[in-house]
């Protein structure tokens, strides 16, 4: 918002600078009042009066300048110039010498006629209080003077400049004088005005932002609005009028204070992100040098101080665009803008060397309006640029702790996802350990019935055949096995996997044979146990409680046919599978039958059976395998590795 209100001043006051020269009273004169042919005598010693003066110009003894304005470069010698004045007219003309200069050490002014009635026009000099001169206004102007109908006149001019020679030279009328008076007034004040509330708008800006650098940077445009203002003469005017000796250095003092600032400033504002080492030890080092040219300033003429002070002026415009420039270092959008400020400042750097190089070249505009146009460019797109700098680096600093906070939130909430799956999974342990404490439990107190059942079961298969107590005695050593292998699952050392050594698998496969043989035919099925002589090394008992269910399903579910139980080579494995012949699974229950407590309509158990096989298989890393078409028949697998002896 600021930012805005201050482009919008900003263009105005250039459209009125602009638009100033067009609307000023000299471009109201006419051809023959505008001063263009000047006759001059270069008095590098200062010798010479008005009479010998005027004696050299009727000599001829003299060089012409045709230019808008009096100007043969940097220079603080005494000049005599002589211009020609003709009216052409049969009236008399009341006009008024304007010069465009606010001060200068020496210029008197005197009309020569064609007789020796000469008339003093103008009387100035360097040691005048401003009280003492013509009249209160900025611009030097002589008193009104006639120029007779039909009659050539001269206009004998004894000038000194200080460092630059520009001298625009008018013949005005009385209305039209005033006039531009008026409005160069006005144009003044809109322009301070406005510098001002640049300047005081920057600084509660860089109150309100905490930013010394901001502070400085108004400070620094502060010191060139005062040094616009005593170049100008409102300086002179308004704050030291008695001091005239003050105002021909004050100039100078204030330009190389503003320089030496500009630097310090370069080192200070330059971004960091880049090398700036060196840079910052040159730019402390010219703003001490600037300094120290103070010190010099009694010794030496204007022509050598203001060049200096153009130098260190030009460079320290570069070392700004440079800081400008340097700004870009953060990847932002933002910084295009601060790209074609370095770019602009950087070309107006060199440009004001063009015109140091050759001051011959200036017209009346540039040295009126340029400086003002110059440092309301500089200061708005500088600070305008800066304050979005900052703003953005405020900006990407609220960002990143908005960030910082969104990380910190999602991190609270992964350390309480973390904290509830620490607790899930504490009750899961605790509940496993009383699952495990009531299996060791049952496993116990089913060691001791077996005892008495196998005692009973040996005395009533006495009368038996042989066969029919090998089954029995299979039966129940299968049953303490299972016992004593659920006790050691949940012993201590329940962890440690239990040792195995290579065996055949048909010990395993007659072992089931022989468990479920009886059953089998009972139900008129017939079962099969195809021979296979792979060894292996996998722990007996979870294959033999694995084989179990899956022929005490196929037997449980099976009403004719045959089940036959078998083994199949694979690279590096060796499924071991049950096929029967009965009605098969549906297939929308092959995905459920592996879930605990889920079963088929069919089934009569509680649906455990295969949970327990998924389970053990897991455990010990084996791959189950289940194929059934509803009518024709299933085919259970597990599949595990074969290692050689």
């Amino acid at each position: 918002m600021i930012f805005n209100q201050t482009v919008r001043l900003f263009y105005l006051s250039i459209m009125l600078l602009v638009a100033g020269p067009a609307l000023s009273a000299n471009n109201l004169l006419s051809e023959a009042e505008r001063l263009s042919h000047f006759n001059y005598i270069h008095d590098k010693n200062n010798n010479l009066n008005r009479q010998s003066a005027a004696f050299q110009f009727r000599q001829g003894q003299y060089k012409t300048l045709l230019a808008e304005a009096f100007n043969i470069g940097n220079s603080d010698d005494v000049f005599w110039i002589e211009i020609p004045v003709f009216n052409d007219s049969n009236e008399i003309k009341k006009r008024r010498l304007v010069f465009g200069t606010p001060f200068v050490p020496l210029l008197n002014a005197y009309l020569l006629t064609e007789s020796a009635d000469n008339k003093t026009l103008l009387l100035h000099s360097g040691k005048q209080s401003f009280m003492q001169r013509n009249n209160n206004l900025i611009k030097l102007n002589s008193i009104a003077f006639d120029l007779p109908a039909q009659q050539q006149l001269s206009i004998l001019i004894q000038y000194q400049p200080r460092g630059v020679s520009f001298l625009p030279i008018s013949l005005m009328q009385e209305h039209i004088f005033f006039n531009q008076v008026h409005f160069e007034s006005l144009q003044a004040a809109v322009f301070y005005s406005f510098s001002l509330t640049v300047i005081l708008t920057f600084f509660f800006f860089g109150i309100a932002m905490r930013s010394y650098i901001v502070l400085f940077y108004a400070l620094l445009f502060l010191e060139y609005v005062f040094f616009l203002s005593i170049i100008e003469g409102y300086a002179f005017k308004y704050l030291w009028s008695d001091w005239p000796q003050w105002n021909l250095y004050a100039g100078i003092v204030i330009a190389l204070v503003f320089s030496a600032s500009g630097f310090s400033m370069s080192s200070v504002v330059v971004e960091k992100t880049v090398r700036v080492g060196g840079f910052k030890l040159i730019c402390r080092g010219m703003a001490v040098l600037s300094l120290l040219m103070l010190l010099l300033i009694p010794f030496t003429g204007n022509v050598v101080m203001m060049t200096i002070n153009h130098i260190l002026m030009i460079l320290m415009l570069l070392s700004q665009g440079y800081c400008i420039f340097s700004w870009m270092s953060l990847s932002s959008k933002r910084n295009i803008l601060a790209f074609y400020t370095a770019l602009i400042v950087t070309g107006l750097g060199f440009y004001i060397f063009k015109l140091f190089l050759d001051s011959a070249s200036l017209s009346e505009w540039i040295v009126v309006s340029f400086n003002r146009i110059l440092y309301l460019f500089v200061s708005v797109t500088t600070m305008g640029t800066f304050a979005i700098h900052l703003g953005g680096l405020r900006n990407d600093h609220q960002h990143s702790l908005q960030k910082e906070l969104e990380s910190a939130r999602r991190d609270a909430e992964l350390n309480r996802a973390l904290f509830e799956s620490e607790q899930r999974y504490s009750q899961a342990r605790e509940l496993a350990s009383r699952r495990q404490q009531q299996l060791a439990t049952a496993s116990h107190d089913i060691r001791q019935p077996l005892f008495s059942l196998r005692s009973s079961m040996d005395i009533l298969a006495k009368e038996q055949s042989q066969v029919v107590r090998k089954q029995f005695n299979d039966a129940l050593n299968y049953l303490e096995q299972l016992c004593s292998h659920f006790l050691s699952e949940t012993g201590p050392q329940s962890n440690s996997k239990e040792k195995a050594t290579f065996y055949p698998v048909s010990m395993i496969t007659e072992t089931v044979a022989k468990m479920f043989q009886q059953e089998a035919i009972q139900k008129k099925l017939q079962f099969h146990v195809l021979p296979c002589s792979i060894k292996i090394s996998c722990v007996p008992m979870p294959i033999i409680r694995i084989l179990s269910n899956f022929v005490a399903n196929a037997i449980k579910h099976s009403e004719q046919g045959k089940i036959v139980l078998g083994c199949r080579r694979l690279p590096q494995h060796l499924k071991i599978a049950v096929y029967d012949n009965g009605p098969g699974i549906p297939a929308q229950e092959l995905e459920t039958i592996l879930q605990p407590y889920q079963k088929g309509e069919k089934s009569e158990g509680e649906g455990l059976g295969l949970a327990i096989v998924k389970q053990l298989a897991e455990t010990e890393g084996w791959e189950l395998e289940i194929d059934s078409q509803e009518g024709k028949g299933s085919c259970f697998a597990v599949i595990v590795p074969v290692k050689e002896p």
